[in-house]
């Protein structure tokens, strides 16, 4: 049985050791975002605070199930080794005891979050476990799902895909047009299928840098938050870019160096020079670079 592989337990293991230092990224995405939540409401409020550790615990049980079953298939699929039923239970009762000692680990004081989390990633398991129980009947089936990695990431809001576009094309003429660089609109295109959502919470992990565009359409989205809170919590570097519109007043989770003002172009160009820092590029003159775009679009 493959589950007792010795040269599989060794690989699997190392696997589940980078999802669970993954798991402490999503906590700190989900406080991020709360924190900006709460800012924007003039306050902290118990049940805000309730349900967002709530959805932390979600996130941060069920997340490690569906990882952990990813894991399980492409350490497979690397050993080229076939699945077998008893494989499957092996691994369904080793998350189950997960499920329960993860659970234990959250705050005491959160008794209806510690009911409801283990039963969401039991409904997971449910999901999940049949699927790779049918996988492994077919020789080669496993695969693992291969991810672009260290490129820059633009996420806004729909309405602002022009903005978005606009400071694509500058980023690429002060670096390049070799960097690999997506938005939101590419990252919508990934989430479709039934493991959308795990290869877009891996690909925003594994970003080079993260660049999230705060303007009136989104400054009060979550989503765009969470996204930043991701990047912060996997440690790469981060910037809220504000448009015209988008005030700066109050305690955003934020360090100064983080806040880039899109309607000026010298905070464009600071911006800018952190890439070419960050991707370790020659430096190009940015005087020279139309922004004229980038600053017309921020301006509206």
């Amino acid at each position: 049985m493959i589950w007792k592989d010795a040269d599989f337990q060794k690989a699997y293991r190392e696997r589940l050791g980078h999802i669970q230092a993954s798991g402490d990224a999503e906590v700190r995405a989900q406080s991020i975002a709360f924190q900006a939540e709460t800012h924007k409401a003039g306050g902290s409020q118990a049940d805000n605070f309730a349900q967002r550790v709530g959805t932390a615990a979600d996130v941060m049980l069920s997340g490690y199930v569906r990882s952990a079953i990813d894991a399980f298939d492409r350490t497979l699929a690397d050993i080229e080794a076939e699945l077998v039923d008893a494989d499957v239970d092996a691994l369904r009762a080793s998350l189950e005891q997960e499920i329960a000692r993860r659970a234990k680990s959250l705050p005491a004081v959160l008794r209806a979050i510690l009911q409801r989390a283990p039963v969401k990633a039991r409904e997971v398991l449910a999901e999940r476990l049949p699927a790779a129980r049918d996988r492994g009947h077919a020789p080669g089936a496993v695969r693992a799902c291969e991810m672009p990695d260290r490129a820059i990431f633009i996420g806004h809001e729909a309405r602002d895909a022009s903005l978005a576009d606009a400071l694509r094309l500058a980023i690429t003429a002060a670096v390049g047009d070799d960097v690999a660089l997506y938005t939101s609109s590419d990252l919508e295109r990934m989430r479709t299928g039934r493991d959308g959502h795990e290869r877009a919470l891996a690909q925003l992990k594994r970003n080079r840098m993260t660049l999230v565009l705060l303007t009136p359409h989104s400054s009060g989205d979550p989503l765009l938050w969470w996204t930043l809170g991701v990047a912060e919590g996997a440690g790469r570097p981060t910037f809220a870019l504000r448009t015209a519109g988008v005030s700066a007043d109050g305690a955003l989770p934020l360090r100064a160096e983080q806040d880039i003002q899109l309607a000026q172009r010298e905070e464009i160009v600071r911006l800018l020079r952190a890439i070419q820092t960050e991707l370790r590029r020659r430096g190009k003159d940015l005087a020279e670079l139309d922004l004229d775009r980038v600053l017309r679009e921020a301006a509206r």
